[in-house]
């Protein structure tokens, strides 16, 4: 998404985009206004998670390393039988998603939505960043 635009909420979302858009052409740069014209309005949902992204990485990273902590620990307790570290990145883990949630729930409250997003964001979010750790990026 267009950096000018990631902030933006959907109600608002395709206005601010065309406003956007009609500026850059009258700047001359036809072709970047003709790409932020094919933007779609993003979900709430998704929204929430941009939010999120950037304005809770410290949550986010955090979950993140907890995650690969786990993974890490998985290897350890199957090749050489630790599952003590296993137990311990699992609680860490466990306690990564909970401050991740607590991040959600402020996102949701400074923008005015309610509570009832939290648990498809935080299922987004953390699907994400298991996809992430799984895949090695």
């Amino acid at each position: 998404m267009h950096e000018d635009l990631v902030d933006v909420s959907p109600e608002d979302f395709v206005a601010a985009r065309d406003a956007l858009a009609k500026e850059l052409k009258a700047r001359g740069l036809v072709a970047e206004a003709a790409d932020v014209k094919t933007l779609r309005k993003p979900t709430v949902q998704v929204w929430i998670a941009e939010q999120v992204r950037r304005h809770h990485d410290d949550a986010v990273d955090a979950l993140r390393r907890a995650s690969i902590a786990v993974a890490d620990a998985q290897e350890l307790a199957i090749t050489k039988g630790d599952r003590e570290a296993l137990k311990a990145a699992t609680t860490s883990r466990r306690d990564a998603v909970r401050e991740l949630g607590h991040a959600v729930e402020q996102v949701l409250a400074r923008n005015g939505r309610p509570a009832t997003y939290k648990d498809d964001v935080l299922s987004e979010l953390e699907a994400e960043i298991t996809a992430e750790v799984a895949s090695g990026t």
